[in-house]
């Protein structure tokens, strides 16, 4: 029994450390924790933010890679590669190249 407990105790553990930062700590939920981290929307609008002070002409998917990554620490993950160029057109417009 008491190796059960064990093994239960670290895979509580396992899932508390892999759990998202932003995310609600108060029950815990294990598909939360195994996801894996979004960006929040404020990490989001800075990256955006980032990425068009550093570039003058068409925006590349690197750029918006460094931009992620250097907030985050993280390789970024393609949804919010995705979200923060998505973010980009709308700071920029319609008829704005990117």
């Amino acid at each position: 029994m008491a190796t059960e407990m064990e093994f239960v105790h670290r895979v509580v553990r396992w899932l508390r450390a892999g759990y998202p930062p932003h995310a609600d700590r108060r029950g815990y939920s294990p598909l939360v924790a195994l996801y894996g981290q979004l960006l929040t929307d404020e990490q989001v609008d800075r990256a955006a933010r980032a990425v068009l002070a550093a570039t003058a002409g068409p925006i590349t998917d690197i750029e918006v890679h460094v931009a992620i990554s250097t907030i985050t620490e993280e390789l970024p993950r393609p949804r919010d590669v995705q979200r923060v160029k998505n973010r980009i057109a709308q700071i920029t417009g319609p008829n704005a190249e990117s």
